[in-house]
C-alpha cells in the first residue's frame, strides 16, 4: 500500500519545513494544550496526516487523538462549489458518480488552515479546513448524536 505522511513541526507553513520521509511528510504542533483536543474556535492544527489508498488517517496530537477519514465519505464529503451549491449548501455531488474503490492521489497543505486532496477521479479543487476535518472527525471521542454531524462516518480509533 503506498502511502504519505505529514507530519507538522510548527509555523510557518512552507517548503523549508518538509523534512525527509518522501513529498507528502510534514511536522507540526498538533492539538496538545489546547481544551477538548482542539474543539475551540480557533484553528486546529493536526500532529500528522497519513495518505492512505484507502482514505486519510489524521493525527490531531500526540496524545492518541485520531481519526481515519474513508476515502469515498470524504470525496463525498467535499466542500469545493463543483460539489456543493453555495448559496443552500445543498450537496450536488451524485454518490452514485463517485467509485468505491476512489483513492487519495496526493495531499497538499493549502496555508496553515487546511488540506487539498488530488482524487483518483481527477477532481482535486476542494479545500478541507482542519477546522471542518475536526469537525468531522469519526472517531469514538468526537463522536456525537448522528444528527450533529454530517459527512465523514467512518471507524476509527480512540
Amino acid at each position: 500500500m503506498r502511502s504519505g505522511l505529514f507530519l507538522f513541526g510548527g509555523p510557518p507553513v512552507g517548503r523549508d519545513n518538509f523534512r525527509s520521509g518522501g513529498p507528502n511528510s510534514y511536522k507540526g504542533p498538533g492539538l496538545i494544550g489546547r481544551p477538548d483536543h482542539g474543539r475551540m474556535k480557533s484553528n486546529p492544527v493536526p500532529h500528522a496526516i497519513n495518505r492512505r489508498d484507502d482514505g486519510i488517517l489524521i493525527e490531531w496530537d500526540e496524545l492518541g487523538h485520531q481519526g481515519f477519514y474513508p476515502a469515498r465519505e470524504l470525496r463525498l464529503a467535499c466542500p469545493c462549489a463543483g460539489c456543493v451549491e453555495e448559496m443552500s449548501g445543498r450537496p450536488m455531488l451524485d454518490p452514485a458518480n463517485v467509485s468505491s474503490d476512489i483513492q487519495p492521489l496526493s495531499l497538499a497543505l493549502v496555508g496553515a488552515y487546511g488540506l487539498r486532496v488530488q482524487w483518483s477521479d481527477g477532481h482535486g479543487t476542494g479545500i478541507y479546513t482542519f477546522e471542518q476535518l475536526l469537525r468531522l472527525c469519526p472517531c469514538r471521542r468526537c463522536a456525537g448524536p448522528a444528527d450533529e454531524r454530517q459527512g465523514v462516518t467512518g471507524d476509527t480509533s480512540p
